[in-house]
């Protein structure tokens, strides 16, 4: 139900006038918002205004609801009282009764479709505003979940319509960024990404995990013949929903938040898609404390920029601002005209002050991680940077995230300890597969060949460096075979070394800084070698 012209033409008014605000009355199925008017709404506070944003949109039905939630994720645009405010929706709608749900998968599955289950549970376990989740049993005693799409987004309508219609909603009024059509064109693609079922399928299904050792982590089966564009069939067995995991005494909170985070950064770095929607309804936890992210918006990350954001964060991990920025602002669009202040920006960068501008939502004044990435972000967005809308869904879920995890683990940083022990788990599985026999089984040929050519290639190298602008000051001097011993023996030091910088760098500051010595060390012991 939508307003009529005379009742848009008086909303229009009062908004001119500031007179505008909804009331929490609701009719019907699905909600539809009533006016009344009010005074002097400029005049209240920020936490007031947020408060009449957050009523505004939740009344007005599933979309708006949608559209209210998504906006709590865009802390780099709104200020963090809007977003707390707007995280306070409900993700949560009017069930569909059983045989709404039989029409949906009558039509995706045909009529047939009862033989195909033992057991299916008539009330969800599960609903929220887009679709809804039930536990059955298939007929070969498979347990299952099925998700099935509200009919309200069947057909989610172009970015045009969608524009148009929340524009009927007067939002100037209580923050002017909200009518901005990039930031509800975003939303619309959001959206298109959250009730896309198959998108959503693959995206568990986490087929594309790039790492070989991420693929001993199970992934999500996908029941592709008993799933379609309204339903959705996963394997599911012993599943636990966040918001009611974390009021069970058996959970360790600080560590499942940490085991949160954990799994987020894992999909993030090493995969291919990224959740930029986790919230307490739409993640599960399984025993032990194995986490999905069953959420509805999957975004897809390009192999480049999972690599610049994991060497974005590892660098900001171990306080190396510079490393950061370089590998941050290749996921961005440069300013227009260019960037003029360099060093202003480097300073700023550098910085990471304005440690509190995320309290409201994080709860921290501290150098919490999140506060970190978050004052990067604003820097090179008030510097003119632009985000690719790939990164602004990764920056969405990672704030989201966060936020998760604060709700968990209030006086921690659950972010950077998940972050450090994923680090350090890839690099124990890498070290375990170089270190493995069937590793260097399988290329005990290549290794073999390159020591055997390794003097040479770097004695050639070095002659070439050499003889580049000095060949003139250098008289020849005779080769001697114990001369060529030394310099071998030499060469393999430093070869060692550099191996054991490669599998140790990134996991800590000050492991980081004893290598870097111990390489120098070796270097010099080289030298000395070469020098007699």
């Amino acid at each position: 139900m939508r307003p009529s012209a005379t009742e848009t033409g008086r909303i229009e008014m009062l908004h001119r006038r500031g007179q505008y605000r909804p009331t929490t009355q609701t009719i019907g199925h699905r909600g539809v918002a009533v006016v009344a008017p009010f005074q002097n709404v400029k005049d209240e506070s920020v936490e007031q205004r947020a408060m009449g944003l957050q009523r505004l949109l939740q009344d007005g039905g599933p979309l708006f609801s949608s559209f209210a939630l998504y906006l709590s994720s865009r802390i780099d645009l709104l200020p963090a009282e809007f977003c707390r405010e707007l995280a306070r929706t409900a993700d949560s709608s009017p069930v569909l009764s059983f045989p709404e749900a039989e029409k949906i998968m009558v039509a995706e599955l045909g009529s047939t479709f009862h033989r195909m289950f033992s057991k299916f549970e008539r009330v969800p376990f599960r609903a929220n505003l887009i679709d809804q989740t039930h536990a059955a049993v298939l007929a070969n005693g498979d347990q299952v979940t099925v998700c099935l799409l509200h009919p309200e987004y069947v057909e989610v309508g172009s970015t045009d319509q969608m524009v148009s219609l929340i524009r009927e909603k007067p939002l100037r009024i209580f923050c002017p960024d909200l009518a901005e059509e990039t930031l509800i064109t975003d939303f619309a693609s959001a959206l298109q990404r959250a009730t896309n079922l198959p998108l959503r399928g693959e995206a568990m299904e986490g087929r594309s995990v790039a790492p070989e050792f991420l693929e001993k982590i199970p992934v999500c089966k996908v029941y592709r013949e008993l799933s379609g564009k309204r339903m959705l069939t996963l394997a599911g067995v012993g599943q636990t929903i966040l918001s009611h995991a974390m009021h069970f005494p058996q959970y360790d909170l600080p560590a499942l938040a940490r085991r949160v985070c954990q799994a987020w950064l894992r999909e993030a770095l090493y995969g291919r898609y990224v959740p930029a929607d986790p919230r307490p309804g739409n993640i599960v936890v399984a025993e032990p404390m194995d986490v999905t992210f069953a959420g509805n918006e999957f975004v897809e990350l390009p192999p480049r920029t999972t690599e610049n954001l994991r060497h974005y964060l590892l660098a900001t991990l171990v306080d190396d601002p510079d490393r950061a920025t370089l590998h941050l602002l290749q996921e961005m669009h440069p300013p227009r005209g260019g960037l003029k202040e360099a060093a202003e920006f480097r300073s700023r960068f550098r910085q990471a002050a304005y440690f509190g501008a995320l309290e409201p939502v994080l709860g921290t004044d501290t150098n919490a991680l999140a506060q970190l990435i978050f004052q990067h972000w604003k820097t090179a967005l008030n510097f003119g940077y632009r985000p690719t809308p790939h990164l602004l869904g990764f920056y969405r879920g990672l704030f989201s995230v966060a936020r998760v995890a604060r709700e968990l683990a209030p006086a921690e940083d659950p972010l950077r300890d998940g972050l450090e022990e994923l680090d350090a788990d890839v690099m124990f599985e890498q070290l375990n597969a170089i270190t493995g026999t069937n590793y260097w089984s399988q290329s005990v040929d290549k290794f073999a060949t390159a020591m055997v050519n390794l003097p040479q290639t770097i004695d050639e190298a070095l002659n070439r460096g050499i003889s580049t602008g000095l060949e003139s000051q250098l008289e020849p001097v005779p080769e001697q075979a114990t001369s060529r011993r030394r310099k071998s023996i030499a060469t393999l030091v430093l070869f060692v070394a550099a191996i054991v910088f490669i599998l140790q760098a990134g996991i800590h500051h000050w492991v980081e800084q004893g290598v870097v010595l111990a390489l120098m060390i070796a270097g010099l012991v080289g030298l000395r070698i070469w020098g007699d």
